[in-house]
């Protein structure tokens, strides 16, 4: 079981990714869904908007989602520092190996799937219950 360091090594990693993965998903989006910051972005607003998550996802209607992201990204990059730091021998390292490895394209999925995987089924419970809908989805429909 992860140490309380590991867990909040783990928390503020995931904290910080998933405002990652919030970005990523807003400038995704088709025209009518994107937010209108993603339209002549500057780099103090994104680091805004990024460090501050919760509250444009809350204006969007996609906090429940990325609540779900956030306590399952927690749980695997907690587990993930707790079973690498006897290899490694340094947390930050590790942590900055997981930041980093955010954006390379072809480790990033590797490491998005535990993620997606429990954030999928933690949202189907708890989306269920709160009404929410999948960011995924057209604020049209």
């Amino acid at each position: 079981m992860p140490q309380t360091e590991e867990w909040l090594v783990g928390i503020g990693i995931a904290y910080l990714f998933v405002g990652i993965e919030k970005l990523f998903l807003d400038f995704a989006g088709t025209p009518l869904d994107r937010p209108a910051y993603t339209f002549k972005p500057n780099a103090p607003m994104l680091t805004l908007i990024w460090l501050t998550w919760p509250l444009p996802a809350l204006s969007n209607r996609e906090l429940v989602y990325f609540l779900t992201m956030w306590v399952s990204a927690s749980v695997v990059f907690s587990l993930t520092v707790h079973w690498g730091t006897p290899y490694v021998g340094n947390i930050l390292l590790i942590a900055g190996v997981l930041f980093v490895v955010r954006f390379f394209p072809i480790v990033r999925y590797v490491v998005l799937l535990p993620v997606t995987i429990i954030t999928e089924i933690l949202f189907l419970i708890v989306g269920k219950l709160f009404g929410a809908k999948h960011p995924g989805q057209s604020k049209l429909s």
